[in-house]
């Protein structure tokens, strides 16, 4: 166990450790990896999607009560807008985005095995041109 007040020492323990275990999942069971991945990622955006979108916006500011002290507190009804949004797009990269790109990448790499640039750059046009358009 790490004993230290050094919050980048512990950090960095922590970042190991977790790189660590993703990397046994994704040997082990890759596409309940890549789902973690792409849950995460969807929800991280659209919390910042929310941020961005509502600062200053007439929706957030009839959401929200100024405090005496000057912090704002938000209802409950803007809130639970919010969470269904990051639930919601949680849930698409976990069980749309991530399977398709699993399977998707499986097949450009069943189709061309990547052995010269050649290989690599056919791949990376079918997946401009098809995959994501």
């Amino acid at each position: 166990m790490l004993v230290t007040n050094n919050p980048i020492q512990v950090t960095s323990a922590f970042a190991n450790i977790a790189l660590r275990n993703y990397d046994k999942l994704a040997m082990s069971k890759p596409l309940i990896a890549k789902s973690i991945v792409s849950c995460t990622t969807y929800a991280t955006a659209e919390l910042f999607r929310q941020g961005i979108v509502n600062k200053g916006s007439d929706e957030c500011e009839s959401n929200s009560v100024v405090m005496a002290d000057g912090s704002v507190a938000y209802s409950s009804e803007g809130f639970r807008r919010g969470l269904s949004g990051i639930a919601f797009m949680a849930v698409v990269g976990a069980l749309i985005h991530a399977p398709w790109i699993n399977m998707w990448f499986g097949f450009l790499e069943w189709l061309r095995p990547a052995r010269t640039s050649v290989d690599i750059a056919s791949k990376v046009a079918l997946d401009q041109l098809i995959g994501s358009p």
